[in-house]
């Protein structure tokens, strides 16, 4: 019994990581020069614009989404995009283009209250 279930335990460790590894933990607080957006670990997300590159950020929208492989999709929006994370940097492509976000510390999410 304990032999079977150490390997369901390995088994769902390696499904799970192997499901993770394609597009990447996009959980945690993105930033470029016009948008934050942060992808809480409940499913929602914040998305915040602001009006120049030096200026503060609005108030964010609220949305939701889900991750699949490579995949995003902004729920409400019924979008879906492919994105991938490397080290601190996530890239989302949409229409043939890419924004590329820098993943912030906490003492720099502009959503922190």
């Amino acid at each position: 019994m304990k032999k079977a279930t150490a390997l369901l335990l390995a088994a769902l460790i390696v499904l799970t990581l192997g499901a993770c590894a394609k597009g990447g933990n996009i959980v945690g607080t993105w930033i470029d020069d016009y948008n934050a957006i942060s992808f809480l670990e409940d499913g929602t997300v914040l998305w915040a614009e602001r009006g120049s590159a030096s200026g503060s950020f609005g108030s964010a929208d609220v949305m939701h989404y889900s991750v699949s492989g490579d995949k995003l999709t902004f729920k409400e929006e019924n979008e879906t995009y492919t994105f991938k994370v490397q080290g601190d940097k996530l890239t989302i492509n949409f229409d043939g283009e890419s924004a590329v976000f820098t993943k912030v510390t906490e003492d720099l999410n502009p959503f922190k209250k």
